[in-house]
């Protein structure tokens, strides 16, 4: 028997192994946060050049890996839907548990008479709603998919999620409904499928009881988070480069984090170095069909010269949360009746996604010293159209503005939905200067008592008034004379020792209403809608003239009262 050599196996020296390259380093400390319609990425600055195994290994770039994907939200809809579901399972289990004892006890019943070899099982049930398995049976995850709606379990399937987005979707949904419904009062289960909870109403059928879920739902809905957990072999096997940034272009993205100050020791501890951290931009422009939204999953790994890449040791979960564009082109005026502000309306939010505008409102704030904006804005409820007048302004006080979009997420009540804000659009500053006359008084009652005339008037509405004065003339009175917009001794708007009561108290002989023959009776302001004239003639009837003055000098127009009945004035 004669050996024959084999060519090419093992070891041959026809066929040498292609040479092996290290993995570089991986890239720990991966932090993602959203800005606007981008998500900054910032991870620790990997070693350009190392040694592992014995071999140089040179970096050529690191590689953002994103990886979207479509999910569900969850609203008050859906929650009153799966309260309904949560029913339906209760009294399927509740059946299926009876049926069960039912069978055990027939069991148990022909094994003392026939012996358990003769016993046939019933066929199975023809009812397509009847659960695969009691509740005592079902897994965690068998159990939340069996208690999402069937159509809303549908509808996921036929928009094409993932099967782990809808399992983890589900459990979001069970475990939403199981926190509502015990706020509710409403039992976890039943015993005896022959008496069943009550019905729910369906939605539109009762407005109280959907708002009374809205009130308990909206500590849920504003708690939940969308982020979760993918597996990384999951994640690679989905995701794709998204940027490649090289070596060469580290600089341009470098940003550097001092460390804190160390509190002081006598043990000597070595000074530690600032932290270089690369930052890197995202754009989370993939918008969702219909009510899904879109989550974004993040890793990143270095890459070699070799074109070996590095290994993913974190991956990173990130909902974007869906806020509108900030207004712009905010226009302020001062008028009569305060400042007003206006602007133009956000039209889409910041995943480039369009509103409508009964989606859209918006709050206004005032600007505090420094530049910091109010806790809480001027308006007290959000306002659903680009106007607002802020009538609680001081003349001669400065005042910056700032107003910001928000989206309103539910139509029952506004008070009751989620809001979430864009960014701020600002005015510059505005000094008030009140050039405006008030509101005049109205009403003018007159009752006499000899000598004594007592008068009553309805207030100006406007909110600055300081006081009234009240002029008289003899039946029948001159015409009002023609006045001007503002006191004659108005100070200028610019003079800080203007002094405010003297304009409210010009001198008689610049005062029209005097010039034409009216007689003011009251020497100063008076600050009621009441006032007596006790110097009356008994044997003469008077017409009486009453103004407001505001805390800038502007007086009204004259309110008339007469002691004729018929006074033209």
């Amino acid at each position: 028997m004669s050996l024959v050599p084999i060519f090419g196996g093992c070891g041959s020296r026809g066929a040498p192994l292609p040479p092996v390259y290290p993995n570089p380093p991986s890239i720990p400390g991966l932090i993602v946060a959203q800005q606007g319609s981008s998500g900054i990425m910032q991870f620790p600055q990997p070693e350009v050049s190392t040694i592992i195994g014995g071999q140089d290994v040179e970096l050529e770039s690191v590689q953002v890996l994103v990886y979207a994907e479509r999910y569900p939200v969850l609203n008050v809809t859906v929650l009153i839907e799966g309260l309904k579901r949560q029913r339906e399972v209760m009294v399927q289990d509740a059946e299926a548990e009876a049926a069960a004892a039912g069978v055990r006890a027939y069991l148990a019943m022909l094994e003392l008479i026939v012996g358990a070899d003769s016993w046939v099982p019933p066929p199975p049930s023809d009812d397509p709603d009847a659960p695969v398995a009691t509740v005592r049976r079902r897994t965690p995850d068998e159990d939340a998919i069996h208690r999402v709606p069937k159509e809303l379990l549908m509808q996921w399937q036929n928009q094409g999620l993932a099967a782990d987005t809808i399992l983890q979707s589900a459990h979001q949904l069970t475990d939403a409904v199981e926190v509502v419904s015990n706020t509710l009062g409403l039992p976890a289960s039943i015993v005896d499928p022959s008496q069943p909870p009550p019905p729910l109403p369906s939605v539109g059928d009762s407005i109280w009881y959907e708002s009374v879920i809205a009130a308990v739902s909206q500590p849920v809905l504003q708690k939940e988070t969308y982020e979760r957990p993918l597996q990384v072999s999951a994640f690679l096997g989905r995701a794709a480069v998204a940027h490649e940034v090289p070596v060469e272009q580290f600089d341009a993205i470098l940003s550097i984090i001092e460390p804190p100050p160390a509190p002081p020791s006598v043990v000597y501890t070595p000074p530690v170095p600032p932290n270089e951290i690369l930052q890197v931009s995202v754009s989370l422009g993939t918008p969702a069909l219909g009510d899904l939204r879109t989550r974004y999953f993040f890793a990143v790994r270095s890459k070699s010269t070799q074109d070996v890449p590095g290994e993913v040791t974190t991956v990173v979960s990130m909902a974007p949360v869906p806020v509108p564009v900030a207004p712009t082109s905010l226009n302020v005026a001062i008028g009569s009746s305060g400042v007003s502000l206006t602007w133009d309306p956000s039209v889409a939010d910041l995943l480039l996604r369009r509103l409508g505008p009964k989606a859209l409102a918006y709050n206004v704030y005032r600007l505090l010293p420094g530049g910091v904006t109010g806790p809480t804005p001027l308006n007290p409820a959000p306002l659903l159209r680009p106007t607002y007048t802020d009538g609680t302004v001081r003349s001669g006080e400065t005042y910056l503005y700032e107003v910001r979009a928000i989206i309103q997420e539910s139509t029952l009540l506004p008070l009751l939905s989620p809001k979430r804000e864009s960014r701020g659009v600002k005015s510059d500053p505005v000094k008030v200067t009140d050039r405006y006359r008030p509101a005049p008084p109205t009403s003018v009652s007159l009752t006499r008592a000899d000598n004594i005339v007592t008068l009553q008037w309805t207030p100006s509405t406007s909110i600055d008034i300081v006081g009234y004065r009240v002029y008289r003339h003899p039946y029948p009175a001159p015409a009002i004379p023609e006045r001007a917009e503002l006191p004659v001794n108005e100070p200028l708007p610019d003079d800080p020792s203007a002094d405010q009561a003297s304009v409210a108290q010009e001198m008689k002989e610049f005062n029209e209403m005097v010039r034409a023959g009216w007689e003011l009776i009251t020497d100063g302001m008076v600050p009621f809608s009441r006032t007596f004239d006790g110097d009356a003639d008994p044997a003469v009837r008077y017409v009486y003239a009453v103004e407001a003055i505001d805390a800038a000098g502007n007086l009204s127009t004259l309110a008339i009262g007469s002691e004729e009945e018929d006074s033209d004035l």
